[in-house]
């Protein structure tokens, strides 16, 4: 009977220490997949903006709920001449700078996020039909 639970055990444990070196080398290799890719400039414009709320609630030995909230910051911008979309997560000091329908340019280097600077001639470029050009713009309702 030892004999199938050490059998058992060893299993299980082998099988927790794949799935853990699984996870691990996916992000190295992640990693350098993106510190290998060009750092990409386009233009493009805030599609959507997204907040996810997470809570984790434990009990503790005096009987007391702990718990604890985070936030997860995502905003989806759209290229302006193809129509591709990139979704980042980010901090929220940067999500709060961005705007909805923010027209500029998207700094990134493959899944890795650098910066978004709003085109300051954008207001009027929105406001000037003729001067779009063949550019599309895509109204999501």
């Amino acid at each position: 009977m030892e004999a199938v639970f050490f059998i058992f055990f060893f299993l299980i444990f082998g099988f927790i220490v794949s799935i853990f070196y699984k996870i691990i080398s996916n992000g190295i290799i992640e990693k350098r997949k993106n510190d290998k890719a060009p750092i990409l400039q386009i233009p493009v414009v805030v599609v959507e903006k997204r907040v996810k709320t997470n809570t984790s609630t434990s009990m503790n030995d005096d009987n007391y709920n702990d718990s604890s909230t985070w936030h997860t910051y995502k905003i989806t911008f759209e290229h302006l001449h193809t129509g591709i979309r990139h979704t980042f997560t980010m901090n929220e000091s940067k999500f709060d700078k961005i705007i909805e329908d923010d027209i500029g340019y998207l700094t990134y280097q493959r899944k890795r996020y650098h910066s978004f600077q709003r085109d300051e001639g954008a207001a009027e470029f929105e406001n000037d039909a003729s001067s779009r050009g063949d550019l599309q713009f895509k109204i999501e309702e």
